[in-house]
């Protein structure tokens, strides 16, 4: 029975995502700023009278330029603008009270809204990727796809999409915290905009306090930006799952136990 009052949310949830404007909206910028980017290094390697390079002197690949579009965190910026506008626009129009006073439980009422922001979030991202590809390989040209070429993409693209549930999960934990649009793009973007520098003053204090511990390095955003588009380490990957893992029960226990312990309103 449990099962089939989750089935009737997400398909509610589902139907909401399809005649969302927001989800359009955001996912339509997301792309034209990845074609301005791409159009802005053009313009710049024309007035240099020189293509493009990488730190190497060499022309970049379709990889390398991949990693270095989604560094920018334009995905996450528009994916977070999407689930504040999502989620709080629920409580703002009454649906979240709605919903609640049909005898559902405060659980299956998180939940579906948790979920579904993250499904919503990671269809925006693969188009989002999308974009940077195929502009990449109108901009570039298709000479640097080889025959590890879809392995090491799929693998980049899959990571991110994994650490983008953990960035969508926290972002509708800070949404069910406030409740409030203003607030909470503001401090979603601080979260996404700032806290990589926040970190980094942290881990100098503990590096001055002679204590052998960085922060930074179990910070999601920082794992993103990390992650490598080729030669993935069993390092790297130990330390990305465990950090995706542990903030995305964080934001789902969180805010599930505010959810439980707020009124609706």
């Amino acid at each position: 029975m449990e099962g089939v009052v989750m089935f009737n949310l997400f398909g509610g949830e589902f139907y909401k995502w399809k005649k969302s404007r927001s989800f359009k909206i955001c996912t339509v910028i997301a792309v034209a700023v990845v074609v301005w980017l791409y159009l802005m290094i053009a313009v710049a390697s024309y007035l240099a009278g020189e293509p493009l390079t990488n730190p190497k002197g060499e022309i970049p690949t379709i990889l390398e330029m991949v990693g270095e579009v989604n560094s920018t965190g334009v995905g996450t910026i528009f994916m977070a603008i999407f689930i504040c506008i999502w989620v709080v626009g629920e409580y703002s129009h009454g649906a979240i009270k709605n919903i609640a006073g049909k005898g559902l439980t405060r659980e299956q009422v998180f939940l579906s809204k948790y979920f579904s922001s993250v499904a919503a979030t990671m269809v925006m991202n693969l188009i989002y990727f999308a974009a940077i590809v195929i502009v990449g390989c109108i901009y570039l040209g298709t000479d640097s796809i080889g025959s590890g070429f879809f392995r090491d993409l799929s693998a980049y693209i899959g990571l991110q999409l994994f650490f983008g549930v953990a960035v969508s999960g926290i972002i509708v934990a800070v949404c069910e915290f406030t409740r409030n649009m203003a607030v909470g793009i503001s401090i979603s973007l601080c979260i996404l905009l700032l806290s990589d520098v926040l970190l980094m003053g942290l881990d100098l204090l503990f590096s001055a306090a002679k204590l052998d511990i960085k922060a930074s390095t179990y910070w999601i955003i920082n794992v993103i930006k990390d992650c490598p588009t080729i030669g993935l380490t069993a390092d790297f990957l130990g330390r990305a799952i465990s950090v995706m893992v542990m903030w995305t029960a964080l934001s789902l226990v969180l805010g599930m136990v505010h959810f439980k312990r707020t009124d609706v309103v």
